[in-house]
């Protein structure tokens, strides 16, 4: 038992150990008091064997005890080996208890026998091998059975120990001897067990101490495990928070981008949803980004659009690295957007197509400039044919008065000087001249038009009165082709307001073009109005135009075709013109017209009724009937000597009293000295030196308020007209102007009226001026064509013999400025521009108009001081002026001889 005990605690002290020893000391704990009382009981036999006793049957009921407590310890060995230890020690101390009961009765001992000690021997035996409650039960019937035995004696029914009743003392040593081994077997194994357990649990407690030290120093490395994790958590934690924050904030700055990007930004995935947009792509679809995500193409897009766009991602996903095309768009209102749009595929991680992005830019401005550029090209060809066109027109439409004027020019120096076919053939001249003027009228009037130069005034006017001027101007050559003429008015006004020169001019270009293209028939203009308009209606039963003529005939330098310019003349700016003027005046004109039926021209202005009575034309009396300007005192001002000539004569001729003078300092000095009242009329040059025609009409008129002035003057053009009147002169007449302008001129504004007038010459005399008069005589020689001698000679007053000093004058002091132009235009620009107008003034009085233009042009490029111009305009200029010099050496060297 002690080797098997030791090898269990050399084995590892655990619980299951414990018990397995516990369970060993058990088993052999009864074995033992087995033995021990089956050995106790035979030893008891042998002693009651050999000891005398009171009686046979006290002996061999003594051992018969002997020998049934052997059975007994045999019979519970017997159930210990097959009913186990628990069942075998019950039954064991059952048995015995009761033998040893049944023993102290029979026998009469009571409780003085000797085995009066056995219950305690089971009482222990029960408590170590059973269980704490087993002794306990066995202690409660061990003592209710000694108090039994004590009843039994007390009460006499047995008799208790007595001197011949008392068992030997062999009997109690064996007795005793049995009951101490049994308790000291298993108190020692017990206790062995108990020490062992000890033990076992004093190791038990060291190791779990060990653990429990490992145990706290593995909880102190978990411990500082733990806070360095929550360290190292804290840490991760702020590096996220920190590269969270920066990733929101590199987002806003992304998001920030993508919001002030001027192009469209839309992302959808391979589903076709829009994953991400900004508001430029928004207001393109149309809604809100909100809207917009999660959304199909086809949801956003009108069809077409959309099937356009899954078309090209087709294509992009198909391995096109990247797309660019353009889309066009109609919007709901019927306008047209165009869209530029770039699309490329975001990848995965793998490298494969996840998400198409795509940028759009609106780029339906720039279609539209490339569509208006190419509409622009168009135009352009077709103004360049329109204008190659126009220049064929008008070389025919120059080229034909030229040669005209070329083949009488040669016809009058073949003919002798005093035969009279010299002045039809100098009128012709004239009237080839005026042709002339009116084409380069015509060019000016469109390029004043274009420009936004050409005024407009608003003042009374009579409809029928300019209807019949208009009338009279085309009545010669209507009745030369054979057409009536006639006017109708359907209850026109008496008076409206409008500008009546640019009535007159439109109709008179209508009247023209109905004349000229109408070879039998009539010409009708009609006047009508109603609540609006005042409606000029003109009629002819010409040649009429297709509906493709009609559409192309108010444009500039067209006609119905092209052989309208070969057949009937013209430059194609009349209809254009006249059309414009009409806007201009808040009008339009109308055309109706078939192929061979004639056409009908409607010019139509808006309708203004006025009181006012509407100014008529001032009627001038004929020469036959004497000076037309008799008494009048006229102070003119011009600081060119051939100018100042050309006023005096014709003025003088008229009978006025001339005083001329060279510059504005002058005009005042001449009013100083003759005082107010004086002088009824000034004409006034505007540009002079020491003072200009301005400054001196401010003096004038501070002086002489009422002293009417009237500006002559190269300068045509608007502004300058307004600078004129600002001054305070009340009219303007430009140069080169007619004898009969001037003289009319001088009767409107004069103060003081003409002295001997004939009664009722004005009311008798026609509303236009009167032919002009054949020089005085005829023997001056053709002119050159560059040279419109009767235009002279009339502003001349016909006096030939002042044309030629003028003419030589001004040949002689050209001559000597001709080498200086070139030296005054680089160096002395001012001084070229003064000369330059004193010529274009002097040229156009003396008969030269193509020098007066070519010297206003030159003018006009010195003034705005363009380089490029300049040059141009002075090369011309002077190549005009050496012809126009060559000419007229020419001229009155024939004269002379």
């Amino acid at each position: 038992m002690s080797a098997r005990t030791a090898g269990h605690a050399d084995s590892p002290s655990t619980l299951e150990h414990v018990r397995s020893e516990l369970k060993d000391a058990l088993t052999a704990t009864v074995t033992s008091v087995l033995v021990v009382a089956a050995l106790g009981g035979i030893f008891l036999n042998i002693a009651l064997a050999f000891i005398p006793h009171q009686s046979d049957d006290v002996r061999i009921a003594r051992m018969g005890s002997g020998l049934l407590l052997t059975l007994i310890a045999l019979g519970t060995l017997a159930i210990k080996r097959y009913l186990g230890i628990r069942r075998a020690i019950t039954f064991f101390g059952i048995a015995v208890y009761v033998l040893i009961v049944g023993i102290s009765i029979y026998l009469g001992s009571g409780v003085g026998s000797s085995a009066a000690v056995v219950p305690a021997c089971l009482i222990v035996v029960a408590g170590f091998v059973l269980s704490a409650k087993a002794a306990i039960w066995t202690a409660r019937v061990s003592v209710l059975g000694s108090l039994m035995l004590f009843g039994l004696e007390f009460g006499g029914w047995i008799k208790g120990i007595s001197q011949g009743s008392a068992p030997p003392s062999l009997s109690y040593a064996v007795v005793q001897v049995i009951v101490f081994m049994t308790i000291g077997t298993v108190i020692a194994h017990f206790s062995r067990l108990f020490w062992n357990a000890m033990t076992t649990i004093e190791q038990a407690r060291m190791e779990l101490e060990k653990k429990v030290a490992m145990q706290d120093q593995t909880q102190a490395r978990l411990l500082a495990s733990e806070r360095a994790l929550i360290e190292h958590r804290e840490q991760l934690e702020e590096l996220v928070l920190e590269r969270t924050e920066r990733l929101a904030l590199q987002q806003q700055h992304l998001q920030t981008i993508i919001e002030a990007m001027p192009l469209s930004m839309s992302i959808r995935g391979l589903d076709n949803r829009y994953q991400l947009c900004n508001r430029v792509f928004a207001g393109l679809a149309g809604s809100s980004m909100d809207k917009l995500i999660g959304q199909r193409v086809e949801d956003v897009f009108a069809p077409a659009v959309a099937e356009q766009i899954i078309k090209h991602d087709h294509e992009l996903l198909s391995g096109t690295p990247l797309l660019r095309y353009e889309i066009a768009n109609f919007l709901p209102d019927g306008s047209r957007k165009d869209y530029l749009t770039t699309s490329i595929t975001l990848p995965d991680r793998d490298g494969n197509p996840a998400a198409i992005m795509s940028l759009t830019v609106d780029i339906s401005e720039q279609n539209a400039l490339l569509r208006e550029l190419a509409a622009s090209k168009v135009e352009a060809e077709q103004l360049a044919k329109v204008k190659s066109s126009f220049l064929v027109n008008m070389s025919h439409e120059i080229r034909t008065p030229l040669h005209g004027v070329l083949g009488l020019a040669q016809l009058g120096l073949n003919l002798p000087p005093c035969d009279p076919q010299v002045k039809t053939v100098l009128e012709r001249i004239s009237h080839s001249g005026k042709h002339l003027l009116g084409v380069i009228n015509d060019i000016l009037d469109f390029t004043k038009i274009e420009a936004g130069k050409l005024p407009i005034e608003h003042t009374p006017l009579s409809p029928r009165e300019l209807a019949e001027d208009a009338m009279a101007v085309v009545a010669e050559r209507a009745r030369d082709k054979g057409l009536a003429l006639t006017l109708h008015c359907e209850a026109a006004p008496p008076a409206v307001m409008g500008d009546p020169l640019r009535i007159n001019q439109i109709l008179l270009n209508l009247l023209s073009n109905a004349v000229k293209f109408t070879e039998q028939g009539e010409v009708s203009l009609t006047i009508s109005a109603n609540e609006r308009q005042l409606r000029f209606a003109v009629k002819d039963t010409g040649i009429g135009m297709h509906p493709d003529a009609q559409a192309r005939v108010f444009e500039p330098f067209e006609q119905a075709d092209t052989s309208t310019s070969r057949r009937y003349g013209g430059t194609g700016l009349g209809l254009s013109i006249s059309k414009q003027l009409a806007q201009l005046m808040g009008g339009t004109i109308e055309l109706v017209s078939a192929l061979a039926e004639g056409a009908t021209f409607t010019l139509c202005i808006p309708l203004e009724l006025t009181n006012a009575p509407a100014p008529t034309a001032t009627p001038l009396a004929s020469k036959e009937q004497g000076p037309r300007l008799r008494g009048l005192h006229i102070l003119a001002a011009d600081d060119v000597e051939i100018n100042r000539d050309i006023v005096a004569t014709l003025l003088e001729q008229e009978g006025a009293i001339v005083d001329c003078v060279e510059d504005g300092k002058r005009t005042v000095e001449l009013l100083k000295q003759h005082g107010k009242g004086h002088y009824d009329i000034v004409l006034m040059d505007v540009q002079m030196p020491v003072m200009n025609g301005l400054q001196a009409t401010e003096l004038l008129q501070m002086r002489d308020p009422d002293l009417p002035v009237v500006a002559l003057t190269a300068h045509a053009m608007p502004e300058e007209t307004q600078r004129c009147k600002d001054a305070g002169m009340i009219d303007h007449l430009p140069k080169p102007f007619e004898p009969e302008d001037v003289i009319r001129m001088v009767l409107k504004w004069s103060r003081s009226k003409p002295q001997d007038t004939i009664s009722g010459a004005l009311d008798e005399a026609p509303p236009y001026p009167a032919p002009t008069p054949a020089p005085e005589t005829v023997s001056t020689p053709p002119a050159p064509p560059l040279l419109d001698i009767p235009a002279a000679l009339a502003r001349c007053a016909g006096k030939e013999a002042l044309l030629r000093k003028l003419l030589g004058r001004f040949l002689d002091e050209q001559r000597v400025s001709l080498p200086n132009w070139a030296t005054w235009v680089t160096q002395e620009p001012e001084l070229a521009r003064r000369q330059a107008h004193t010529i274009k003034g002097s040229a156009g009085n003396l008969g030269m108009a193509a020098l007066s233009a070519q010297a206003g042009a030159l003018e006009e490029a010195l003034v705005l001081r363009d380089a490029g111009q300049i040059d141009a305009a002075l090369v011309q200029f002077q190549a005009a002026l050496q012809t126009h010099l060559e000419a007229l050496a020419v001229w009155l060297a024939a004269d002379k001889s």
